[in-house]
């Protein structure tokens, strides 16, 4: 249980002009300032007040709710008191002064109720790390992520891992202290067995990480082709906004661009590029080269022809272009079908390229079709069909979407590994054992590696 003094307190709504505004405060003088704040003498737990508030000066600058949580009955396990205000500027400023006067009372840093709550062990930290997620979910499948993180009703997984291998450790120190009397016990089909199956589930978790990470940061789809094809006018026709700049002159982007966009209910990030072609002009050719290394980063790519590719070089740079995405999820998007001709341009470019059956086709007028709704809502399920694959990720398991987690199981596995080759030398294979507990305590933010954990927290809004 943590030991504190100090009451903390902070905003936890937005600040700004709003309807109403929600402090919160945890620590031993929640009791008594909610008394003197609201001017009653006695407050019943978890009982809604009305009343008004009053500074130290016996004046009342506003009315509203307090609501009292007696410790360990709260989010933090301390004393808490929630204040609803009107959300006012200067109300706010106002209570923010008011608490501030209050002796051993200091303004929250982010993440701190939070770490409290963790400190009491409310919750382990990975439920900490999901509602982070959860508060920060911008799209409806970073919320089921962030939910399943959160709220997983199943046993977490590392719990089960950690006991399966204590089970191991045991045995392995029974083997090397009572070896002799053992000698009727296969240990090593019974290690192998254990480690096997830890190493099995640990491979899942990691490779289910590469789909979440996309889901929660956005999945990157960087768009190409040759200059003057239209790549710009094609994001701002899912946009429905002019957010990059067009012009019938080649080499207009000359950089690459990033915008957030939410498609099918997916975060994505749309990555404006330089038209790839020999240019003369040194800026534009940084581009380029930008460009061409970022298709060993990203996985997703939309290629943006027009009838004017047609041409034999333009042709051959968009052939070199696909052969270093042999591996890559292509969806490409023949634009401007409104000029002259364009089919029979675009059919020579299908054979030239040989694309009549290795790729997914999307015809595209951006001019004609500016404000066409039907023709975007086909656009956005044809993106998300062929570059958006979150239907990999099974949404039934509990996820480990952070960097941290994912390090740490990695080092889990490599224990094992090392495990298996040592088991001809039991006590080096029990180091490696206790190495992957140890690590499996970690993800779940039970060492005493204080500075780690305040890194965790300090990503924390304020006020959570």
């Amino acid at each position: 249980m943590l030991k504190t003094t100090k009451t903390i307190f902070a905003l936890s709504t937005f600040y700004g002009q709003s309807a109403i505004a929600v402090t919160r405060l945890s620590g031993p003088g929640c009791y008594e300032i909610a008394k003197r704040i609201s001017g009653r003498k006695k407050l019943k737990p978890r009982y809604c007040y009305f009343c008004k508030l009053k500074d130290s000066d016996d004046n009342v600058y506003d009315e509203g709710l307090i609501i009292y949580f007696k410790s360990p009955h709260s989010f933090t396990g301390e004393d808490v008191l929630e204040i609803q205000t009107h959300g006012g500027i200067a109300i706010i400023n106002k209570l923010m002064v008011e608490l501030a006067k209050f002796s051993n009372v200091y303004p929250a840093q982010a993440g701190e109720f939070s770490k409290r709550s963790f400190f009491n062990n409310k919750r382990d930290i990975l439920y900490y790390e999901g509602i982070n997620n959860l508060i920060r979910a911008e799209s409806e499948s970073q919320l089921r992520i962030a939910n399943k993180q959160a709220f997983n009703r199943k046993k977490n997984p590392c719990s089960i891992w950690k006991e399966k291998l204590i089970e191991l450790k045991a045995y392995l120190n029974a083997k090397i202290e009572f070896g002799e009397d053992l000698s009727d016990i296969n240990l090593d089909k019974f290690s192998n067995k254990i480690i096997s199956d830890v190493k099995a589930d640990l491979y899942e978790s990691i490779e289910k990480f590469k789909f979440v990470n996309k889901i929660l940061h956005g999945h990157r789809i960087l768009v190409v082709g040759p200059p003057n094809t239209g790549k710009s006018s094609v994001i701002n026709f899912l946009f429905q906004d002019e957010k990059s700049i067009t012009s019938r002159f080649e080499g207009t982007t000359t950089d690459q661009i990033e915008y957030s966009l939410l498609l099918e209910k997916e975060k994505v990030i749309l990555i404006d590029s330089a038209g790839l072609r020999d240019s003369r002009n040194l800026i534009e050719r940084k581009g380029i080269k930008k460009t061409l290394d970022s298709v060993e980063e990203i996985s997703n790519f939309i290629i943006v022809i027009s009838p004017e590719s047609s041409k034999k070089q333009t042709i051959q740079n968009l052939n070199n272009l696909l052969r270093k995405m042999t591996d890559k999820n292509i969806a490409i998007i023949f634009n401007k079908t409104d000029i002259k001709n364009s089919q029979i341009n675009f059919d020579k470019i299908k054979e030239r390229m040989n694309l009549r059956t290795r790729y997914k086709i999307f015809r595209l007028s951006c001019k004609n079709d500016k404000n066409n709704s039907k023709v975007l809502k086909r656009l956005q399920k044809f993106i998300s069909k062929n570059l958006i694959k979150s239907e990999n990720v099974y949404e039934n398991e509990l996820f480990f979407s952070e960097i941290r987690q994912q390090e740490s199981l990695k080092t889990v596995y490599s224990c094992l590994e090392s495990c298996e080759e040592s088991l001809g030398e039991l006590e080096i294979a029990t180091d490696f054992i206790l190495q992957a507990i140890k690590e499996l305590d970690n993800v779940l933010g039970r060492h005493d590696n204080d500075q780690e954990l305040g890194i965790i927290f300090k990503n924390f809004c304020i006020g959570k």
